[in-house]
């Protein structure tokens, strides 16, 4: 099994610290083949993970070695954040219908992890939330809102109900702790 990190986290650092606590549980799960998409150094915990820096886009035109490592990759794992919301921008929801579209045309599962949702109040971000969960193979929610709108929008797809990264056991060890 071969797992891909390749959502864009820049300078939020609930994100990262969410992120961090993913890490260490990949880790405590003995799950070795992870490659792991980033900005900066400072972004990424103490880790023999694989690194490769984000391309362009937001990883949607990845570099030499992202092609190389989503080619390779078994597994989409979209973990934190808020991606599924209207309330910014319909782009980042576009955004996800194209990722997770690519990523389901070469064969690689979409698991979206610890991710948060909504608020959804346009039809047009409705819309292109269901487009985009059609390409999700599973939805691990970060909290009971986000896991009751992912059931409105799709009821039928795999999902549970999770809780922040920053919960995870081990994140207070990679507290502090970066690659600088």
């Amino acid at each position: 099994m071969k797992l891909i990190m390749p959502r864009v986290i820049k300078a939020n650092r609930g994100d990262l610290a969410s992120r961090w606590g993913v890490v260490k549980i990949l880790e405590k799960l003995d799950i070795s083949n992870v490659t792991i998409f980033y900005q900066g150094l400072e972004s990424l915990p103490v880790t023999n993970y694989n690194k490769v820096k984000y391309g362009y886009l937001k990883n949607l035109l990845p570099n030499i070695l992202g092609i190389k490592s989503i080619r390779d990759a078994d597994i989409n794992l979209w973990a934190v954040g808020l991606d599924i919301q209207d309330d910014s921008s319909l782009a980042k929801l576009l955004y996800l219908v194209i990722t997770f579209s690519i990523y389901k045309m070469i064969n690689i599962k979409n698991i979206v992890m610890l991710q948060g949702a909504g608020p959804l109040n346009t039809k047009m971000g409705k819309f292109l939330a269901k487009l985009a969960l059609k390409k999700v193979d599973l939805f691990v929610a970060r909290d009971p809102g986000t896991y009751n709108l992912i059931d409105e929008i799709a009821p039928d797809m795999a999902k549970h109900l999770g809780h922040d990264g920053i919960f995870l056991p081990g994140f207070d060890e990679y507290c502090g702790q970066s690659e600088i």
